[in-house]
């Protein structure tokens, strides 16, 4: 009887045994891209999609002056085409546009167009915000200019990617930062002289050309916006009209080119 009772418990002593040497599965890693290369392609194809788009955005804005809230229709088609309606209570209290280098600052309540030879004036003016309008264009998009990417710079360190643009012949340089598990949009960082600030994307945002950002935060040691992209679609078909930047009537002229440098 003993004997037949060691029998019937071997196997299962010996399997105890087995199981308590082997060794706990490893956790599966997520695959790392051997080469930043490997994004371009997704890249470009997102920067194509978004060459042209419409949007409405929520801006929260907060400076040591002032801080306002704003409701915005966009119109896009970049590089050099940009139009920014911005409204309090459904009245238009400011429209920006860009056409083919010529920029102005429509604001109705004062009857004036403020013009500048930089783009960034007008908006630095108006928002506070001193960012190039094609570069605020391709912000609301989380989209790189095609420019950008073609010398782009890559050095990362674990899961973070940071790819530096050639600078432009204004002088802004940009840093992006780049998630690579999953592969996403971080952030940007832009430098000009003594401008110095970040564009973060929360949550960030996929590669995909379908993938849109959700909030925005431009911030810098002096003021912080906050923008909501309420809705975002590509539109291939925006006329040129939607751009002119002559607005009519009796309106007063200013130029901001020597008050905002």
């Amino acid at each position: 009887m003993k004997s037949s009772l060691i029998r019937f418990l071997s196997p299962i002593i010996l399997l105890l045994s087995l199981a308590g040497c082997a060794h706990p599965p490893r956790p599966i890693e997520q695959p790392q891209p051997a080469y930043f290369s490997e994004w371009l392609p997704a890249l470009q194809e997102r920067s194509e999609h978004w060459k042209s788009y419409q949007a409405r955005v929520k801006l929260s804005a907060q400076t040591a002056e002032k801080k306002f809230n704003l409701n915005a229709i966009i119109l896009a088609r970049l590089p050099d085409q940009f139009r920014l309606e911005a409204f309090r209570l459904g009245q238009t209290v400011g429209v920006i546009t860009l056409n083919h280098g010529q920029s102005g600052l429509f604001v109705p309540s004062e009857k004036v167009v403020y013009t500048s030879d930089r783009s960034e004036s007008l908006i630095d003016y108006f928002l506070g915000i001193p960012l190039p309008l094609d570069m605020f264009g391709y912000s609301l998009s989380a989209s790189l200019p095609l420019d950008q990417l073609n010398g782009l710079q890559i050095t990362h360190h674990d899961s973070v990617w940071l790819g530096y643009a050639k600078p432009s012949p204004e002088g802004w340089s940009y840093a992006w930062q780049f998630l690579s598990s999953p592969q996403k949009i971080q952030s940007v960082r832009v430098k000009r002289a003594a401008w110095n600030y970040t564009i973060l994307y929360e949550p960030p945002v996929g590669l995909a050309a379908q993938d849109v950002p959700q909030k925005i935060m431009f911030s810098s040691a002096q003021w912080q916006i906050e923008l909501t992209i309420q809705e975002i679609t590509a539109a291939p078909t925006l006329q040129d009209a939607v751009f002119n930047t002559d607005f009519g009537g009796e309106i007063r002229h200013v130029d901001l080119s020597s008050v905002h440098p």
